[in-house]
């Protein structure tokens, strides 16, 4: 039996109706943990391909913080930890469309995606600090939620 922790999970794939329109969505674990899909969303915005990502967080195995999961939340709950697990529209499995949007404050880049002809339904940001860049993603329409990172690469 292996103490190694695998970061990367296999997460159910969820059907979503929002304006009447179906979406494919994959569950996203709380915290900690990452789902496949969530290293599509991580590399885009990073400018990264989904293997990179994969090999920065498995850095993480050896003790180094890389790419920092600090919370998935749904926004739709009264208890957020105990809850249904949030959801996320697939980037692969659905028509997507960006507009990109002014950046604010430290914001480097801040994109809003569009799925399925429904538009804003997810907002992107990717903020600078001195010693980290900060990605948060803000599921705006069906199950509201938000899912921040650390990032010290």
């Amino acid at each position: 039996m292996s103490s190694v922790i695998e970061f990367i999970k296999e997460t159910p794939q969820v059907t979503e109706k929002i304006e009447g329109k179906t979406i494919r969505c994959f569950e996203v674990p709380k915290t900690r943990f990452f789902s496949k899909g969530e290293l599509l969303y991580i590399g885009f915005m990073l400018n990264m391909s989904d293997q990179e990502v994969l090999n920065k967080i498995n850095e993480m195995k050896l003790g180094r913080k890389t790419i920092e999961k600090l919370y998935a939340i749904r926004l739709d709950q009264e208890n957020i930890w105990t809850g249904p697990r949030p959801v996320l529209p697939s980037l692969l499995e659905n028509e997507t469309d960006l507009t990109e949007l002014p950046s604010i404050s430290n914001a480097t880049l801040r994109v809003m995606l569009h799925f399925n002809n429904i538009k804003d339904v997810v907002c992107v940001s990717l903020y600078e600090h001195d010693e980290y860049r900060e990605l948060v993603i803000t599921k705006l329409k069906g199950a509201k939620c938000v899912i921040r990172y650390i990032i010290y690469i």
